[in-house]
């Protein structure tokens, strides 16, 4: 006894074609590795080193030798490699109290950019922006 069987078309050589790339393509983009990264928020900020004060301690600023800023409470400031006599990197920063010349930071700069934040008696150094309340009322 012979079992009956729908009877189907045959498909055309340009369906045969189309539906073997469509098979090929959902395979290929299935083991593909993920190529397009979503960028970090802070991706495209310029070169620099961003310094916030948020009721932080009057503090200065060297790059080497060379005093690059003066920060007040509630002040800031942005230093560009090359600009207004900056080096280039790597820069080799210290962070002091105006009042007493106590040293607070010292470290290397090797990327930018990068945000320094002084918040209360506390410093945060980080490669992206730094999130979080404003400081203490300033003395």
């Amino acid at each position: 006894m012979k079992s009956a069987r729908p009877s189907v078309p045959p498909l055309g050589l340009a369906a045969s074609v189309a539906c073997a790339l469509l098979v090929a393509s959902s395979l290929s983009l299935s083991c593909s590795p993920f190529t397009s990264p979503t960028p970090p928020p802070w991706a495209g900020l310029a070169a620099v080193l961003n310094i916030e004060s948020r009721g932080g301690p009057a503090v200065i600023i060297r790059i080497g030798a060379t005093e690059a800023a003066r920060i007040s409470c509630d002040g800031g400031a942005m230093l560009t490699p090359g600009l207004q006599g900056m080096p280039s990197l790597p820069w080799e920063l210290q962070v002091s109290r105006q009042s007493n010349n106590q040293l607070l930071l010292a470290t290397t700069i090797t990327t930018l950019p990068q945000s320094l934040v002084l918040l209360a008696n506390n410093l945060f150094l980080s490669d992206s922006p730094v999130p979080g309340p404003a400081g203490p009322p300033c003395a």
